[in-house]
């Protein structure tokens, strides 16, 4: 389903505020939209995380070396509407990171990502 337009610009706002909180270390705001079932697949082998405490853990810990590093540029958002609250977005982008005061590409990456409100 093609949500409305006022519909795909809410959606997108939470998923580009979810990104924001995320890659400025923001926990408290990134947490707050996980759900105690949230499941991650990241780029690294290792970044598998299956529930909300495990995900959080990780990022907390990882928080500085994202805060300020890391950039998703390019950003191709596509939003798919599955009922009243649920929407799948998918984005590619790429992706630069802060490499000795120089932003850096560092690769093209793939984001899928269910939303419920």
């Amino acid at each position: 389903m093609k949500p409305d337009k006022n519909k795909e610009n809410e959606i997108r706002d939470a998923y580009l505020g979810f990104w924001e909180a995320n890659l400025n270390a923001d926990m408290p705001v990134f947490s707050s939209y996980l759900t105690d079932d949230f499941s991650i697949y990241g780029t690294a082998t290792g970044e598998i995380f299956y529930g909300k405490a495990n995900a959080v853990a990780f990022y907390t810990a990882t928080a500085d070396q994202m805060k300020g590093n890391i950039q998703l540029r390019d950003r191709k958002i596509a939003v798919q509407q599955m009922t009243e609250d649920t929407a799948i977005i998918t984005e590619e982008s790429q992706t630069y990171v802060l490499i000795q005061n120089v932003w850096t590409s560092y690769g093209f990456v793939r984001i899928s990502c269910i939303l419920t409100r």
